[in-house]
């Protein structure tokens, strides 16, 4: 999450009496750039049926140290989701990014806002109205080869009601009030393109309190510690990067039973990606 900060310098030189120069002022000025990318994800898992994910996104650097984005994705499962959908169109994403450190500096900090546009077809049958996202980082680079990163956010879930539809449409369970998370995150790079590293993320998430009629065993109102873990490694070549990796993440306690679950082969999930930018 880096981006260029020019230097503009302005150099006025004058000569004798009568016979004054003045040299043109050098000045680097930045210049508003557009950027595009493509992604298509494979994802496999022991719970998660295949499914194919594709994506496009668009970057705008307003300023050296800010960019705004926009990013869609679409989803194919090849076998029906519990939401019977086939083809699924997710929710858009539109950003705001702020950095801070100069390219060359070995530490660099960011700020991140984002929010969602509900059309998506589940979020259309949630009556969820946009989910908004705030996160701050840092990462350091050593050596020029390894990078080491932190960052915290939060993400609150504007709903138009506490709970799923019951019934065909949904289950009736609790929707998310908001979730808090810290990660932290390591990238190593190699003959020049290539790179692997991993991920860690522990998340908080709060449901809305909702009657206690309306509560199943798994829908109190308590909050869900959970986890995700993601190693990864790819190679980047001059138009295409490709990247392969592994995800475990699972609900550190599970609702309403007083015990543990660190890993649980269920929720396992390997992924293939390729993608372009230009």
């Amino acid at each position: 999450m880096l981006s260029r900060r020019l230097i503009a310098m302005l150099l006025l030189a004058t000569g004798a009496p009568g016979l004054a120069k003045t040299r043109k002022a050098v000045v680097k000025e930045h210049v508003p750039s557009t950027s595009f990318s493509l992604g298509l994800t494979q994802l496999q898992g022991a719970r998660l049926k295949p499914i194919t994910q594709a994506s496009l996104s668009a970057s705008y650097g307003a300023t050296p140290s800010l960019q705004l984005g926009i990013s869609q994705s679409f989803t194919k499962n090849y076998l029906i989701n519990q939401d019977g959908d086939e083809f699924a169109v997710n929710d858009t994403v539109l950003s705001l990014t702020a950095t801070s450190g100069n390219p060359k500096d070995a530490m660099s900090f960011y700020g991140s806002l984002s929010t969602t546009v509900p059309v998506s077809e589940r979020s259309k049958r949630n009556e969820v109205r946009t989910m908004s996202s705030l996160s701050a980082g840092t990462d350091y680079t050593a050596w020029k080869v390894l990078t080491v990163g932190a960052g915290l956010g939060a993400t609150y879930h504007f709903n138009t009601y506490d709970s799923e539809p019951i019934g065909e449409e949904g289950s009736g369970a609790a929707l998310p009030h908001y979730d808090v998370y810290a990660e932290q995150n390591t990238r190593l790079s190699f003959l020049n393109a290539g790179f692997l590293g991993y991920g860690f993320t522990f998340s908080e998430v709060y449901y809305h309190k909702i009657e206690e009629e309306a509560l199943n065993s798994s829908d109190r109102d308590i909050s869900d510690q959970a986890y995700q873990l993601k190693v990864f490694t790819g190679y980047g070549f001059s138009f295409l990067t490709i990247s392969a990796g592994y995800i475990q993440g699972t609900l550190i306690e599970l609702p309403g039973i007083q015990e543990f679950a660190l890993f649980d082969e269920e929720r396992t999930i390997g992924y293939l990606s390729v993608s372009t930018r230009f």
